[in-house]
């Protein structure tokens, strides 16, 4: 398992060689990709990231705060930039070049970055328009771009982004929007200059143009694009750049890094240890890292906000490093064969549960968290809306012990409890009302930055009017938030969203209506989470928002199928759906995203693999089927990501089993597909 920064930096301070070889491996593509994505093209990137580097790798000794290593890094990448930006532009006056943004005639061709490092991915036409788009940005906004795009690729979080600029995160937002606009207007200039047959009217505008981008010649196209209808309708309806950019995997240095080309020049400026790990670094391994050649990109870590509560003590920290950031794939991966699937016993719960559904987990530290929905107790009886339980137990090979009566400690002495109560508002309601709430849970992810588990939960009513029925009606969606130091649950309140109205009035604590709902499945990519909902028999929408910003209802986007927007109404639909919700994760080995899932009204285990978390996504697959029920169908099938082994080509999965009340296990073994 890959290191933390904080353990490598801390390491590096000590002078660890290997952990100063460990960062520069890590960080090399994310400097690459910052210099690159804002470098003018008379620049010289490789040089650029060289002296980044050896700056990187020299000054790693004076690195206090471990958790800010990241936009330490990039703000030296973006100062070697600015450094190279203001020599190129006292050479071109010294040779008495008018235009800053110019090109010196001698300039290679080949040496454009945008052609050469760009482009060499696996980009799309919309993709390959916004680097091409990028060119024609005042620089400034060039270097806004550069930590955006990272942004939007899941390799920055917003908050580092700010830190960065050495701005708030609000204003650093606006400079995001300022340099969103140019670049939208950037995108309609390109799309008119490539458009064929082209515009008899744009060609008598840029008659006497060079070729090359510049400002004032964006503004000259641009107003002629605005004015014109035949333009002005080629660059209508451009795609969300964000939804373009999200999950582009860093780029890759050009070969003669690998030739240990930067490694010379590193090794007479550094010196020492430094320079030789550089060395070794750049010049032999960079690129051959296990399972990720593309991408190794730490998972962020930005600091607690007003809205989501901190650790309240030293034991909410996790104890395990935090994971690499999984990679996006533009295509379909291939789909695996099954070449296990086993039943692996019954989840051992605690003495006094006679059964629960649901049971959805997720890593924390060295445990796993799991939740789940209606439970039954015995002696004496008892009945909660939702429970949940810890363990320490990761390896299921043997089954897993649920013994715990608590999310947060691993204590088999205290019976379970209901997690999510009811407000004073409700209780009140139910005084005076035959009717009940109910809450029951959904997915459930970790994030360690902010100390707390989230999970996502459905409200209900039962009992009586309008409430009756098999299980009640529907009110709405909301989030949890466990604080892991102290156990305490809150109901997180939902601000800059539309009210929701629930029987006792507006409830706060409601996110989306009912039906509209995204607490199907949620998975986290670095600090962003991805939370799939308002699912129908064509599928799961998809809603995006950083962990940090999770109750600003106006910091969600939806999946559109091309970008993101800021209406759930407006969302396509990506993954299958499943009955009681289904479960999202990346498994390194296959190089995929698996969605597992069991159809309503049926027993078969379903699968199916995507690119990204938005897709593209495959046709669902038959794995297998289990057991029937009873007289009822078995549902809510998750997978425990936490239990995985062989780099997710061995899954453990469990269903609940109305006729017994237990969670079963099952062992899913996958055999890579041919692509």
């Amino acid at each position: 398992m890959a290191q933390s920064d904080e353990v490598l930096v801390a390491a590096a301070r000590d002078g660890d060689r290997a952990a100063v070889e460990a960062l520069a491996a890590r960080y090399l593509p994310l400097v690459y990709s910052v210099v690159g994505r804002g470098a003018d093209r008379d620049l010289d990137v490789d040089d650029i990231v060289q002296d980044a580097m050896v700056r990187v790798v020299t000054g790693v000794s004076t690195v206090r705060q471990a958790g800010r290593f990241r936009s330490w890094v990039v703000t030296i990448a973006l100062r070697q930039l600015a450094d190279a930006r203001a020599e190129a532009r006292r050479a071109r006056l010294t040779r008495g070049e008018d235009q800053p943004d110019g090109l010196p005639d001698t300039a290679d061709p080949s040496a454009d970055f945008v052609g050469l490092a760009v482009l060499r991915q696996v980009l799309d036409v919309e993709q390959r328009g916004i680097a091409e788009a990028a060119r024609w940005l005042d620089p400034a906004h060039r270097t806004v771009l550069s930590l955006w795009w990272l942004e939007a690729g899941g390799h920055l979080t917003r908050a580092e982004v700010a830190d960065v600029l050495d701005l708030p995160a609000a204003y650093a937002g606006v400079r995001v929007q300022r340099m969103r606009e140019q670049l939208d207007v950037a995108r309609s200039v390109v799309r008119a200059l490539d458009a064929s047959p082209g515009c008899p009217a744009l060609r008598e505008v840029v008659a006497g143009w060079d070729g090359e981008p510049d400002p004032l010649w964006r503004k000259r196209i641009a107003r002629h694009v605005r004015d014109c209808p035949q333009c002005t309708e080629r660059s209508r309806r451009l795609p969300a750049a964000e939804g373009l950019l999200a999950g582009l995997p860093l780029l890759a240095p050009p070969p003669k890094a690998a030739a240990g080309g930067w490694a010379l020049k590193a090794f007479a400026l550094a010196g020492g240890a430094a320079a030789l790990a550089l060395a070794l670094v750049i010049g032999v391994t960079v690129w051959r890292q296990p399972d990720e050649p593309r991408r190794e990109v730490p998972a962020a870590r930005p600091p607690a906000t007003a809205q989501a509560p901190a650790p309240s003590s030293p034991a909410a920290s996790p104890a395990a490093p935090s994971p690499s950031v999984p990679p996006f794939f533009a295509t379909v991966p291939a789909v695996p064969k099954v070449a296990e699937f086993a039943p692996a016993g019954a989840v051992r719960q605690q003495q006094r549960v006679a059964g629960r559904d649901n049971g959805q987990s997720t890593r924390y530290g060295d445990r796993s968290v799991w939740i789940f929905g209606d439970t039954t107790l015995k002696d004496p009886f008892g009945f909660l809306s939702n429970s949940g339980a810890a363990t320490k137990d990761l390896d299921a090979s043997d089954g897993i012990d649920l013994t715990s009566g608590s999310p947060v400690a691993v204590d088999a002495s205290k019976p379970p409890v209901e997690l999510i109560v009811r407000s004073g508002t409700e209780l009140e309601y139910e005084r005076t009302h035959p009717a009940r709430f109910a809450f029951w849970p959904g997915p459930v992810v970790a994030d360690p930055a902010r100390g707390r588990i989230l999970v996502f939960y459905g409200k209900l009513c039962r009992a009586a009017d309008p409430c009756t029925g098999p299980i009640g009606k529907g009110l709405g969606t909301g989030i949890a938030a466990i604080d892991m130091g102290t156990g305490a649950v809150t109901r997180l309140t939902a601000v800059n969203g539309p009210a929701v109205t629930s029987l006792e009035g507006t409830d706060p604590t409601m996110f989306f209506p009912d039906g509209a709902g995204f607490s199907s499945a949620a998975v986290t990519v670095g600090d962003v989470l991805y939370a799939y909902g308002a699912c129908t028999y064509q599928g799961c929408k998809l809603g995006k928002v950083g962990l940090a910003d999770v109750t600003d209802r106006r910091k969600w986007t939806f999946w559109t199928g091309g970008g993101w927007t800021a209406d759930p109404a407006a969302g396509a639909f990506t993954i299958a759906a499943g009955a009681a919700g289904q479960t999202v994760l990346y498994a390194p080995a296959l190089k995929a995203w698996i969605n597992t899932f069991m159809p309503y009204g049926s027993n078969d285990v379903m699968f199916q693999v995507g690119g990204a978390p938005f897709g593209p996504w495959s046709k669902p697959v038959k794995a297998a089927p289990v057991p029937a029920g009873g007289d009822a169908a078995n549902y809510a099938l998750f997978a425990h990501p936490e239990y995985a082994r062989q780099d997710g080509l061995v899954q453990y999965l469990t269903y609940f089993n109305p006729a017994s009340g237990e969670q079963r296990i099952a062992r899913i073994r996958f055999q890579p597909g041919r692509t």
